[in-house]
């Protein structure tokens, strides 16, 4: 009986998906991987997600893990101790409770960008020089 309490463990993992796939994912500041992907964390809370795409706007995403229920003490023991379970598609799953989050990012294209050209620049930054310059400036009281 003994060993059946040893055996057990809780293991926590995070699944980021993004749309489209294929997203570069920095987690915490931590290179995790391309979309689809996954990685182990060890603490329920809040961790900053950025996933990047050439030709989409960056995402910056919180990432809210909640506790489950059956990790508030004093239920939190006994779910430790359980034995190695199945996954949902019959495979052999890890030993006592595997917690799963999941979370799907939709990336926004990237705006297209008219090129301006140097003489278009150069103007806009007069006009905007010549209104500064000719708006009476208020005297300080």
């Amino acid at each position: 009986m003994p060993a059946l309490f040893a055996a057990g463990c809780m293991t926590r993992t995070g699944i980021i998906t993004s749309e489209p796939s294929g997203a570069r994912v920095v987690v915490n500041e931590v290179d995790i991987g391309i979309t689809p992907c996954e990685f182990d964390f060890a603490y329920y809370g809040t961790y900053d997600a950025l996933l990047t795409l050439p030709g989409y706007e960056p995402a910056r995403v919180p990432l809210r893990f909640r506790q489950p229920w059956y990790e508030f003490p004093p239920l939190d023991l006994p779910a430790s101790a359980l034995p190695a379970l199945r996954g949902a598609d019959g495979t052999p799953g890890r030993p006592g409770v595997h917690t799963v989050r999941r979370e799907h990012i939709v990336l926004v294209p990237t705006p297209p960008t008219t090129p301006e050209s140097e003489a278009q620049l150069l103007d806009r930054a007069r006009a905007l020089r010549e209104r500064t310059i000719r708006q009476p400036s208020t005297p300080a009281r």
